[in-house]
């Protein structure tokens, strides 16, 4: 029947859609935010293409579900400092009580800042593991947070 066969589900971004290079663009220090021993795995935009590209070209995948994480569990503050060593810069993460943060990102983010903040607690109580799905299906390894913010260092640069 027509319809989509595939679901690959459960990642999280590296870069400015993953949370943390949006704050750093135009800043000289660093981040300021909560939660910065909150753990994920992040995952380049180009693994997850090359993993859907084998699920789509192999029938094997079909019905099947995959968590996607990159290669390795990261906190805040290592995904800043892995930032500021592709920059050639010395970056720090201060990090803000809950209802400070709140207050500074609701510029940005609006009614989603308190929702933001409380998804990065969720992840301080609860941090994510890193698991091996890119490399076994793609059969290469996933790429590592410090290779993707070399590769994509301007996204990090001033406007």
């Amino acid at each position: 029947g027509a319809g989509v066969a595939y679901d690959i589900a459960g990642f999280d971004l590296a870069g400015p859609e993953g949370g943390v290079g949006h704050e750093l663009a135009g800043l000289q220090m660093g981040v300021r935010d909560a939660c910065a021993d909150a753990v994920n795995a992040p995952i380049a935009q180009e693994d997850v293409a090359a993993v859907a590209a084998r699920a789509l070209l192999d029938a094997y995948h079909a019905g099947r579900s995959y968590e996607l994480t990159g290669p390795e569990a990261l906190s805040r503050r290592q995904k800043v400092e892995l930032i500021g060593q592709a920059l050639h810069r010395d970056l720090r993460y201060v990090e803000l009580p809950r209802d400070e943060a709140i207050e500074e990102l609701t510029k940005d983010m609006g009614t989603h800042a308190a929702w933001y903040v409380d998804g990065q607690q969720a992840l301080l109580d609860h941090p994510q593991a890193a698991v091996a799905t890119v490399a076994e299906i793609t059969s290469r390894p996933a790429t590592t947070f410090l290779r993707w913010a070399r590769a994509h260092r301007n996204l990090f640069q001033d406007p």
